[in-house]
């Protein structure tokens, strides 16, 4: 139950932009909305790489209200004091990302008193630019700023330990959910020869690093094809296209600008693989979504694809730095995909994990706990109230800022007490996670090509 409570969640890009961030705080306000909590979006009034295009100041859509301000510098720190304007009324502020608005809150916090709390999504080391006063500022103003925040949620393992380094409590893993039910299911014949990148066109995404991916399979087999979908932020798609052109494949890649959830789940339907060479992800929704709707995922070897692949058991990690490897592993990972009789049982499995009721259901204890409200533990989680009171590990030198990797003995340990185990175990099989959820999931994604092997 909500108790009828008001969040404001604060993110610098929202609908109709398309990318990680935008589709987790989607899912997760609509979800909130569902159990009668009231629901405002604060955001940015431009997309980024559609400056010349203002967004209605306000609209409510399933529920959730959004409310979209001006703002003026770099789209790396876009400053929007009139953020304060749209918090007055909230009992709680949610701010996603690591930015302005995170300082900006924090700062202000004498003048507008609201309680705080943050999703990390990857901080801002997305990208090597400007590493070493990304890693002073972290060091410095972003420490000073999380002593506003209730709670920080980390968004992964590696975020948990990027940002354990700055404060010994109050720092633990919520990972995003993710709309399983979106695309589930879109896939018709997975035996395709055609790959889909989608999601934001941004620099540390490296969708370059896919055209010669693409040349080596072609090289083996001129049928494969590369379908590039998402707004620019960041990479304008005439890039992409001389990419393309540089790696002579440029009859094999089409380029789809922005396209809506029903253009998107379409080219997901008429694709086989999902390909990412990301250099970065604070979390990595769009590799899930595509495992949701039957893509065998491709993807570059960094933690939060690590993550994805050993928690799901489906996908391939390979070097796109080595283009030729890089498709042998990949062809291997395909045959073995489409051999494996319990594909569909590996999907309804691996998804479910994301199940965004879950995740909701964990931000609102979250949020009961911080304003001060004793909760229960959720769904086989840890109530936040044992959270904010645990340790967290002291990170490694390989966990630092900008790290691609970390040691997994340095994640914080949530341990909850032995009369919380026992309770948690007798309830765990009948969480509304392990029915309800996993039932709808499992009707939805059986896509597979193979009536026989359906459930």
């Amino acid at each position: 139950m909500s108790d009828d409570l008001r969040v404001v969640h604060v993110c610098r890009q929202f609908k109709p932009g398309i990318g990680g961030l935008e589709s987790a705080l989607d899912a997760l306000s609509r979800e909130q909305a569902k159990t009668g909590m009231r629901v405002r979006v604060v955001t940015l009034n431009r997309l980024f790489g559609a400056d010349h295009h203002l967004l209605p100041t306000h609209e409510t859509i399933d529920g959730v209200e959004i409310a979209r301000i001006p703002y003026t510098g770099s789209r790396r720190y876009p400053i929007a004091p009139r953020v304060l304007d749209h918090i007055r009324d909230a009992d709680i502020v949610h701010v996603l990302g690591v930015d302005f608005f995170f300082d900006f809150l924090a700062w202000t916090k004498p003048l507008h008193g609201k309680p705080l709390v943050a999703s990390t999504h990857g901080g801002f080391f997305h990208t090597d630019f400007a590493s070493a006063f990304k890693k002073l500022y972290f060091d410095t103003a972003t420490r000073a700023s999380t002593r506003a925040y209730g709670f920080l949620a980390a968004s992964s393992g590696a975020d948990a330990r990027t940002f354990a380094r700055l404060r010994r409590r109050g720092v633990g893993t919520i990972e995003n959910g993710v709309d399983v039910l979106k695309f589930a299911g879109s896939v018709h014949h997975p035996e395709i020869k055609r790959l889909i990148y989608f999601g934001r066109l941004a620099p540390h995404k490296r969708i370059d690093r896919l055209m010669p991916f693409l040349a080596s399979l072609r090289a083996r087999d001129g049928d494969w094809r590369l379908v590039v979908a998402g707004a620019p932020a960041g990479v304008q798609p005439i890039e992409i296209e001389r990419a393309a052109q540089a790696a002579d494949v440029a009859d094999a890649v089409e380029i789809i600008d922005a396209p809506s959830d029903e253009r998107l789940r379409a080219l997901i339907g008429d694709s086989g693989a999902f390909v990412s060479a990301s250099d970065f992800e604070g979390f990595g929704i769009a590799a899930i979504e595509a495992l949701s709707a039957g893509l065998l995922p491709c993807l570059s070897d960094i933690a939060a694809h690590r993550e994805t692949v050993a928690r799901t058991g489906c996908g391939a990690l390979v070097d796109f730095g080595d283009a030729d490897e890089a498709a042998g592993r990949f062809l291997t990972a395909r045959t073995d995909w489409l051999g494996d009789t319990l594909r569909c049982a590996r999907v309804q499995a691996g998804a479910a994990l994301y199940d965004w009721g879950a995740v909701a259901a964990r931000f609102d204890d979250l949020y009961h706990t911080v304003l001060g409200r004793r909760r229960r533990a959720i769904l086989g989680c840890v109530s936040p109230s044992r959270i904010l009171t645990t340790r967290c590990a002291r990170p490694t030198r390989a966990s630092q800022p900008g790290s691609r990797r970390g040691s997994p003995s340095s994640t914080p340990i949530l341990r909850p007490s032995p009369r919380a185990t026992h309770r948690l175990r007798r309830r765990c099989v009948s969480s509304r996670c392990s029915t309800t959820a996993s039932a709808s999931i499992s009707r939805a994604l059986c896509f597979t090509a193979d009536p026989s092997a359906r459930t």
